[in-house]
């Protein structure tokens, strides 16, 4: 009756663009409709044509993965076989060794959105069970962490979410990681304020990684909020000048620098210690950036006298490149390449990979000034790998 009127309607968008069509019913009339409509359309049903499937609500259960174990459907519905052979019939599903998954992202969230809250939350707390002890394998703590909050169960959420986090950063799933951080923040109240402020540095970290920018500025200044509670002014400090970073990167300078100022007004009242090493360092970095000269060698110089003073390997090359790239702005191209190959050298002997990336990219950095172009690919080469 309506077909007419979508004619219509299409006739005025534009061709190239994406149609979805969505019908309580689905006859073959309305088929043909769609046929008629869409290119190679994908079609996602959640019973049989027309039909309603029995218990469906118990049949499937949302997961933020695409994969099911059958164990799990063992533990959720008992005797499950008949009603997921009827999942697999009309396509909603599909198998593969040792698992079961969703055709489609559309339809595993038609489905989770079609249960009532209370079906939901019953599911999830019989999954959290289940997964706790999966037969032959360790339990995967992100599902697990999945499951304890649609489950309600907080004090899980709190033991799962921040190592499951902690792990996925470890292999390099830095956005996974800060979606887990997150999942742990959102349990925040039950947190004393230096856990909420140690678990939002960390996905201050991880969302800083993934070029999540506001995500990581607002996670600093709510951990900054937390140590402003506890009197804590070293970690206040730190967490400033970490904050004078993340700025930077959007292209917040103004609001960097004064970041970083406020940092050392702290720092310099407490003993020297690596927090302000660190701050003339990221000073030096911010006055480079702003083609400062001056100013970018002193702190480079106050830098690498406190990491001298300290003993810290790491410290001293991250102190070094500051150096390196200050004595570059002033065009002193000797000093710059002996300060920048030495901060290189300790850090490949003594130094983590981290270091040792942040020295060939300073390094590179004074190719590019030079128009040094193959080298500086080269030592970007070098720090990605």
């Amino acid at each position: 009756g309506f077909s007419r009127d979508i004619r219509k309607i299409l006739a005025l968008l534009p061709k190239q663009r994406q149609n979805l069509l969505f019908s309580a019913t689905f006859s073959d009339e309305i088929k043909q409709l769609a046929d008629g409509l869409l290119d190679s359309p994908a079609l996602i049903e959640v019973a049989r044509r027309n039909t309603a499937a029995e218990l469906v609500n118990q049949v499937v259960h949302p997961v933020d993965r695409a994969r099911k174990r059958e164990e799990l459907l063992e533990a959720l519905v008992p005797g499950p076989e008949e009603r997921l052979e009827e999942c697999l019939s009309s396509g909603t599903l599909r198998t593969a060794p040792g698992r079961v998954f969703f055709r489609h992202e559309l339809a595993r969230l038609a489905i989770e959105d079609s249960l009532p809250a209370s079906a939901q939350t019953a599911l999830h707390r019989r999954a959290l069970v289940a997964l706790a002890e999966p037969p032959g394998s360790a339990p995967d703590l992100a599902r697990l962490a999945h499951h304890a909050e649609g489950a309600g169960d907080v004090d899980a959420v709190l033991r799962f979410a921040p190592t499951a986090a902690a792990r996925a950063a470890s292999v390099g799933a830095h956005r996974e990681a800060a979606d887990l951080y997150a999942r742990a923040l959102r349990c925040g109240d039950r947190l004393a304020p230096a856990e909420s402020a140690d678990v939002l540095e960390q996905r201050a970290t991880e969302c800083y990684l993934t070029d999540q920018n506001p995500e990581a500025i607002a996670a600093l200044e709510e951990a900054l909020a937390c140590y402003r509670e506890l009197g804590d002014a070293r970690a206040e400090g730190n967490v400033l000048r970490r904050l004078s970073e993340y700025l930077w990167c959007p292209g917040r300078g103004a609001e960097a620098e004064e970041a970083g100022r406020q940092s050392l007004l702290l720092l310099e009242r407490l003993e020297p210690g690596q927090e302000l090493a660190l701050a003339y360092s990221s000073l030096a970095f911010l006055c480079a950036a702003g083609a400062n000269c001056e100013e970018a060698t002193e702190w480079a110089a106050r830098t690498l006298e406190l990491a001298q003073q300290l003993g810290d390997v790491e410290l001293l090359a991250d102190a070094l490149v500051s150096v390196g790239r200050a004595e570059a702005l002033a065009g002193r191209e000797s000093a710059a390449d002996a300060a920048l190959e030495r901060a290189l050298d300790l850090a490949e002997r003594e130094g983590s990979a981290g270091t040792v990336a942040y020295a060939l990219s300073g390094l590179a950095l004074t190719r590019l000034d030079r128009r040094s172009y193959p080298d500086a690919n080269a030592d970007l080469a070098r720090a990605l790998a």
